[in-house]
């Protein structure tokens, strides 16, 4: 018989809290030390925060190895070196990265959140109607309309939803009977107004839509919840499915920008839109009549250097290049349903595309793992395009479906430099 060669055995227990995590990649004069802060639950969940981008997923262990899946992202392997207590040693399976590991906390603890020098870390909560220190523990909320869902509130101000097919990740703060939850990758919170709260039983509206909430504790500790899938619904035996096509639609129409009617452009707010300007200057002119030089004035023009001033005009901040012009080729095309692009995608290059469902109520999130950077941004289907934007522009980049698509292959190509994405369905 074989024996056993890893002699560390890890005890999920042993690892509950918050941790700061250290490595080194490289050597000499390339080496780059990184360090980031994750959080790990006892429902199996993990948090973690890595150049100001938040990540979740799940976790578990097995004996010397730590099995951690990211939202999105393929699992990751480490195997661990050296555990005691508040030091950690662990080795990546895939890369061979030597990390360190030091507890920060035994409790899920807040962890900042600081992305393109925003800060979105949650306030403090305060409040005399809510006990705040009573919202942690697993709750099951009924709305006015019968249909209900699950949530853990975590001790850190973080909160983890599950309804059916859908799960949520956000992070919370209590201001008087307001409770607010920022959404993961959403720039505007839900706002929910408590009226009744005991610990026990929670009763709550929605300020965003009116609806009305009554939320019970099942437990004073977060529960492993499961998100449900889908059931397949039947489908008719006709060519398109066959095919696994989608067949398309006609996409609603963007709004009309007030400032650009579309154009994208703007009158520059510094030249109003003439390009430049004419200063007065003062120069020496001779007067024959009094022998002498004297001071006289002219106009001259000056050209604007304001920033981003081109002849007058600058890129439109009202719609950030998203609106359209009255007259839009591309929109009487047909694309793609929404739940056709909902997914993960193999892009070019090895990049790795997820299209969500959630979003606000004029577009969704969607994130590209490219390079081992995550870059998270919005995308909507409108005027017969794709439109995509990155947190990192302020410009939304619109793309056309004119090379087609099916349920498992996507080619968008960009409208201004025709560079094209290649997706194709994970699996």
């Amino acid at each position: 018989m074989l024996a056993a060669q890893n002699t560390i055995k890890l005890a999920a227990a042993e690892l509950l809290g918050t941790w700061r995590a250290y490595s080194v990649t490289g050597t000499g004069i390339f080496a780059v030390k990184s360090n980031f802060l994750f959080t790990l639950y006892a429902d199996g969940r993990i948090y973690s925060v890595q150049n100001g981008i938040t990540y979740n997923g799940a976790w578990r262990v097995e004996e010397d190895l730590f099995f951690c899946q990211y939202n999105g992202e393929s699992a990751t392997k480490t195997q661990t070196t050296f555990f005691a207590g508040d030091n950690w040693y662990y080795t990546g399976l895939g890369k061979g990265v030597k990390y360190t590991a030091v507890r920060v906390s035994d409790q899920p603890s807040l962890i900042p959140i600081v992305f393109l020098d925003q800060d979105r870390t949650p306030m403090p909560s305060q409040s005399t109607i809510v006990d705040v220190e009573k919202l942690a523990g697993h709750w099951k909320a009924v709305n006015d309309k019968g249909a209900s869902f699950k949530f853990n509130i975590y001790s850190d101000q973080r909160l983890y939803t599950v309804n059916g097919e859908n799960a949520f990740n956000a992070s919370w703060t209590v201001q008087g009977d307001r409770f607010y939850e920022y959404f993961d990758y959403v720039d505007e919170p839900a706002i929910l107004k408590t009226t009744f709260f005991d610990g026990k039983t929670w009763k709550y509206e929605s300020l965003d839509n009116g609806n009305k909430y009554i939320a019970t504790k099942i437990a004073a500790v977060p529960q492993k919840m499961v998100v449900q899938p889908a059931k397949p619904k039947p489908e008719p035996n006709n060519a398109a499915k066959a095919n696994n096509k989608d067949i398309g639609r006609y996409s609603p129409s963007s709004r009309i920008c007030y400032c650009c009617t579309g154009t994208h452009k703007k009158d520059c707010s510094s030249c109003s839109g003439q390009g430049g300007f004419n200063e007065r200057i003062s120069y020496e002119r001779y007067n024959a009549s009094t022998d002498r030089y004297e001071t006289d004035y002219r106009y001259e023009w000056r050209t604007c250097t304001a920033m981003g001033c081109d002849n007058g005009k600058t890129d439109c901040d009202c719609c950030d290049k998203r609106s359209e012009e009255l007259f839009n080729p591309n929109s009487m095309d047909k694309v793609p349903h929404d739940e056709t692009i909902i997914g993960s995608w193999n892009g070019n290059g090895g990049d790795v595309w997820t299209f969500f469902a959630e979003g606000s109520y004029d577009y969704k999130v969607f994130q590209v793992i490219s390079g081992g950077q995550k870059l998270i941004g919005s995308w909507v289907i409108e005027d017969g395009l794709m439109k995509v934007q990155f947190t990192y522009s302020k410009d939304w980049q619109q793309y056309s479906f004119n090379a087609g698509w099916t349920a498992n292959s996507i080619t968008l190509t960009n409208r201004v430099d025709y560079k094209v994405i290649k997706l194709t369905k994970r699996q």
